[in-house]
């Protein structure tokens, strides 16, 4: 019986294409085409925005709002419930995922306010002998059992990620470090809900997309105030 070959390539798939096509393709009329990808657009410009608003959330009141009532009684507070209008939101400041390791001039800034992290290691095969067939066919047999294996056919990669430690050390500083540190130690989340219909809801982002001419002229700072509007 011959012995199962861990890392042997897949046979190739009768199914996948051959080779490159450049032909032009063919043009067919689809209907209803146009709406959808104007959906779709649409989708993705909203999907921006979103992250934007929520962006200026953080910077303007959620970070402040950590930041103050944290350097004040040396604790994470409890996530509030965020309100305006016809919105609401819970407010989160969750700790950084370990998907999301920190990057080098994140780490400096870590360091330099000594808050704790970990340093957590990953092994991987040495992408230089992926494709050498005798070498993976003799760990495919006898991995460490033989001698002849390179001693660097596995890597190790270590990252730098924030643990629970992380956060409670992020509290014991001064207000002005937390703002700016909460930012990269921390995820800052926003679980908002609109009490309104769909109709209300379409009003306030047509506003914000397309501002009417009092409104645009007061942000560029020309001193004029939006006219009010009757209800």
């Amino acid at each position: 019986m011959v012995a199962k070959n861990f890392f042997q390539k897949p046979a190739p798939n009768a199914s996948a294409k051959r080779g490159s096509n450049s032909r032009a393709k063919d043009q067919i009329e689809v209907p209803g085409l146009e709406n959808y990808a104007a959906i779709d657009y649409l989708i993705k410009a909203l999907e921006t925005l979103k992250k934007q608003k929520s962006a200026e959330i953080v910077d303007t009141t959620l970070a402040k709002y950590f930041a103050e009532k944290g350097a004040l009684s040396k604790l994470q507070p409890d996530n509030p419930e965020g309100t305006e209008g016809l919105g609401s939101a819970s407010c989160e400041l969750r700790k950084r995922s370990s998907a999301s390791p920190l990057k080098d001039e994140e780490i400096a800034l870590v360091e330099l306010a000594k808050l704790p992290v970990a340093e957590v290691t990953k092994f991987s095969v040495n992408e230089d002998y992926i494709g050498n067939d005798e070498i993976l066919e003799r760990v495919s047999k006898a991995l460490s059992k033989d001698k002849e294996i390179p001693a660097d056919f596995f890597t190790a990669k270590t990252t730098v990620q924030v643990t629970d430690e992380t956060l409670k050390a992020l509290f014991l500083k001064p207000e002005a470090e937390i703002e700016a540190l909460s930012k990269i130690v921390g995820t800052y989340a926003l679980k908002p809900k609109f009490d309104g219909d769909f109709e209300k809801a379409a009003e306030f982002v047509t506003k914000i997309i397309s501002p009417d001419e009092d409104e645009e002229a007061n942000s560029h700072g020309t001193g004029k105030k939006p006219t009010a509007k009757k209800k």
